[in-house]
C-alpha cells in the first residue's frame, strides 16, 4: 500500500506486524480476532 493513502502517513514495517502478533500472543482473553495491520488504510 502506498503510504500516501494511509492515515498513519508511512508504509508498514515488519516491526508493525511483530507488534500486532505479540498483542495477540500475549493476550489470553482475546480469541477469534481479525487484526488489520494496515495503518488505517481500510478507513481512508
Amino acid at each position: 500500500m502506498s503510504s500516501g493513502r494511509n492515515p498513519v502517513g508511512r508504509a508498514g514495517t515488519p516491526a508493525d506486524i511483530v507488534a500486532a502478533t505479540m498483542l495477540l500472543i500475549g493476550n489470553g482473553y482475546l480469541t477469534g480476532a481479525a487484526v488489520h495491520v494496515d495503518g488505517g488504510g481500510r478507513f481512508a
